[in-house]
């Protein structure tokens, strides 16, 4: 699953068992996240080209 698709709770516990804390809370997940640049929430998808004409006349995605 993308990171973008965790929940704030899933977030704290793979950072703990990751060993990046020993502890971290839902809520110190969420105020990290509210206050950095990255917000992969409010981001459209890269993965999926939405333009028609991106690959050209007659070629297909793999």
């Amino acid at each position: 699953m993308p990171l973008s698709r965790w929940s704030a709770p899933e977030l704290a516990r793979e950072a703990m068992e990751r060993g990046i804390a020993a502890f971290v809370s839902a809520s110190t997940v969420r105020h990290w996240l509210d206050q950095d640049a990255l917000k992969p929430w409010q981001h459209r998808s890269w993965i999926f080209i939405t333009d028609p004409g991106f690959l050209g006349e007659g070629r297909t995605c793999p």
